[in-house]
């Protein structure tokens, strides 16, 4: 959404993203550098198949599974990240890939800005949302933030130190170093609203929260039999969990399917809830492709979701409840969040799913009158903001600045 806005601003934008995303990046009209080594669909099936289960041998074999896969392909992707940021201005990069930005800028290199939907700078606060949702104190919670460099450093430093090696011709570093990247101590451009996560007063001048980056489906047309479906009856609840692997989908399916019974509630399935296909369903729930959350979600009555941070804004925005059903990463925290703010039910993490519990939350999601005024009203706040306006203005004068003093 960030690149094609830019775009339509007047600039050159490439693109660099993994081959999965490369069909919707180019139906935009975008210029794609696909980015070679690590498989996104390998790493998020090895991660997530589980079901969210953090506890554990399984646990910890699909993390160790997980780190063998970015070991793998490290030196592929940032490869073809160098590749990506030839004779660029500017170089948007994600927090994963903090580490080859703060070596490009060892050699020069463009101005460059980090990327995130995610509150990833340091904070007494609250921890990382990577690191849990209970409060540690302040100290604890800084230290959250940086945690991951000492956990992930032993397995990648010695390929990550190879690639700097041959290809920028710089020394070795060590854990310290990488946890020192990840105090943002460069520009950090946060994708969410103020409204969600107000600012903490001990972020420094370097993270600019612009609010939420949307890609909208002008133009996108449904079909007849989800018109006729959306018609026939009160706003059906949306469900779906994105990108999230599921090792036991079949066993989902059927807990959603009681559920909706036991709530006596329509629904509209996206196909991201696999084991669909093939199946009977209900004349109360419609299957459909992975539809525009931005469409779909003002004409449901609430969203049972997996909590990641693009999901949970769009939920948000559309001024609905949230059945939040976080399965791992940082969407238990994005799950508390919600219902820290009213706007959603108590969290459902995904290895304690049931039709009982689903229900229960269903039912409070749509009858509740204080939580769908809650979610109404932060809604309003929500769609008065663009993201993407106050994002592309704040990048420009990112690159003004660095440009007029001689760093870019």
């Amino acid at each position: 959404a960030l690149a094609l806005a830019l775009q339509q601003a007047g600039h050159v934008v490439r693109l660099g993203t993994h081959d999965v995303f490369r069909p919707l990046a180019e139906s935009h009209g975008m210029d794609v550098h696909v980015l070679r080594g690590l498989s996104i669909d390998d790493l998020m099936h090895t991660m997530t198949a589980g079901g969210g289960q953090r506890r554990g041998g399984r646990f910890f074999g699909e993390f160790f599974r997980g780190m063998g896969l970015i070991r793998e392909g490290l030196e592929g992707l940032q490869d073809s990240c160098l590749e990506a940021a030839a004779d660029a201005e500017l170089l948007c990069i994600s927090p994963q890939l903090l580490a080859f930005a703060a070596s490009l800028a060892e050699t020069g290199g463009p101005v460059q800005a980090c990327l995130s939907l995610q509150p990833m700078a340091p904070t007494g606060q609250f921890p990382s949302p990577f690191m849990g949702t209970r409060s540690l104190g302040p100290w604890l919670n800084r230290m959250s933030y940086t945690a991951p460099a000492h956990l992930f450093w032993p397995f990648v430093s010695r390929t990550f130190n190879h690639w700097r090696d041959t290809r920028l011709g710089l020394g070795p570093v060590g854990a310290s170093t990488a946890a020192r990247w990840l105090k943002f101590q460069r520009d950090l451009f946060c994708g969410f609203s103020e409204h969600v996560v107000p600012r903490p007063p001990d972020w420094s001048s370097h993270v600019q929260t612009c609010g939420y980056w949307r890609l909208v489906s002008d133009g996108w047309c449904p079909s007849v039999e989800l018109e006729r479906f959306l018609a026939a009856g009160p706003p059906p609840l949306a469900i779906g969990f994105g990108s999230m692997a599921d090792g036991e989908a079949e066993r989902t399916l059927s807990t959603v399917l009681e559920a909706l019974e036991l709530s006596g509630r329509r629904a509209v399935i996206q196909t991201s809830l696999s084991g669909t296909e093939g199946r009977g369903l209900p004349e109360t729930v419609h299957r459909a492709d992975d539809l525009p959350h931005d469409w779909l979600f003002p004409r449901c009555a609430a969203v049972v979701h997996h909590a990641g941070a693009g999901t949970a804004g769009e939920t948000m925005r559309a001024g609905i409840p949230s059945i939040p059903v976080p399965w791992a990463f940082e969407q238990p925290w994005w799950a508390r969040r919600m219902q820290q703010l009213g706007v959603a039910t108590a969290p459902l993490p995904r290895h304690r799913l049931t039709a009982q519990a689903l229900a229960q939350r269903i039912t409070q999601a749509c009858d509740d009158a204080s939580l769908r005024m809650r979610a109404r009203n932060l809604g309003h706040a929500l769609q008065a903001e663009d993201g993407l306006a106050c994002a592309v203005s704040r990048l420009e004068r990112l690159v003004e600045s660095r440009q007029a003093r001689g760093l870019g």
